[in-house]
């Protein structure tokens, strides 16, 4: 993925010079421009998909969603 998104110069790679194996990735003009005008899409796409949930069931997910995200991250963890 960061291959297409460099190929088409949409990030700059630089080496992270604490850790070799590492790369910082930083938007270019274009990549900047790309996000402004997806993320708006996104944002409205997914209020619409969670207009149909009341505020208790907003909160149920999202505390599901935390607990599910804390327990793989404490798997990816121990692997």
């Amino acid at each position: 993925m960061v291959t297409q998104l460099d190929a088409k110069r949409l990030v700059v790679r630089q080496p992270d010079e604490r850790d070799g194996r590492r790369q910082i990735l930083t938007l270019t003009k274009s990549g900047e421009d790309l996000y402004r005008q997806t993320i708006g899409a996104a944002e409205a796409r997914q209020r619409e998909i969670l207009s149909v949930l009341s505020p208790e069931e907003l909160v149920t997910l999202r505390t599901a969603l935390d607990k599910l995200s804390r327990h793989m991250r404490a798997r990816l963890g121990s692997e």
